[in-house]
């Protein structure tokens, strides 16, 4: 998957800071020179910075070169303490494309989120779609706040946005093929659960993975805990696979 032209464009913005003189040596760091103009137009006039970077990355850049690019542009202009604003705002879009920035002994690197299965935005997407689209927009609010909470690395939050779609979404799901009555003031996404199950809307195995994510989705939320990348990945993509294979099968 190609990187996203907006963060083509962050890349390219903060190269064409380097200045004529440094421009030269970033882009052949990134194996771009030989698309490179140079400075100096045919005539005697300069091309302008914005142009070279646009001319060397040409129509197409390949996921290397930009990262190749965004990695030293890091290592020369931040270093892990007190952070520009451009550096939140890379942050945020590589990971949109699925990549992560992490600064580790003087040096940052820049690789895929957590596993290869992370669920990409146009994933994310359909299942909220579907979701409003069969009656559930409670849970797909929810849903898109867990997406938006692991955008922004706030681990806890996802797991508890993520725990708060799957709660909705069963219990909905319960209350309009089972009867289910949720008791005053609770959730009832455990009690939920077994009504399901009671009804037979499990087959063998299902109702122990679904009871099993539901234990584990009561720790390392927004409270009590505290989670990792890692564990919200987990977590988040669990919950993408579960709600998309259900919500076709018991709504279809």
């Amino acid at each position: 998957m190609p990187l996203s032209e907006r963060t083509e464009s962050i890349i390219s913005e903060l190269a064409a800071g380097y200045g004529h003189g440094r421009l030269t040596a970033l882009l052949k760091y990134a194996n771009l020179g030989k698309n490179d103009p140079g400075k100096d137009k045919p005539g005697g006039s300069w091309y302008n910075l914005p142009t070279r970077v646009s001319m060397a990355l040409g129509k197409d850049p390949s996921e290397e070169s930009l990262i190749a690019l965004a990695t030293k542009i890091l290592d020369d202009r931040a270093n892990g303490n007190n952070e520009p604003k451009w550096v939140d705002e890379l942050r945020l879009s590589f990971l949109e494309d699925g990549f992560s920035l992490s600064f580790d002994g003087g040096k940052w690197s820049i690789g895929p989120v957590g596993a290869e299965e992370i669920p990409l935005p146009p994933q994310v997407s359909d299942l909220e779609a579907a979701l409003n689209a069969k009656g559930f927009a409670v849970s797909a609010n929810h849903y898109q706040q867990a997406f938006s909470a692991f955008k922004r690395q706030d681990w806890e939050a996802c797991n508890s946005a993520t725990r708060s779609t799957m709660e909705g979404f069963l219990v909905d799901v319960a209350k309009a093929e089972a009867g289910f009555v949720p008791r005053p003031g609770q959730g009832g996404g455990g009690n939920a659960i077994q009504e399901l199950d009671n009804s037979g809307l499990f087959e063998p195995g299902e109702n122990d993975y679904i009871k099993g994510f539901w234990k584990m989705s009561h720790t390392n939320g927004s409270h009590p805990g505290l989670s990792s990348e890692q564990e919200a990945l987990f977590r988040f993509s669990a919950a993408t696979s579960a709600l998309t294979f259900f919500l076709h099968r018991w709504t279809s």
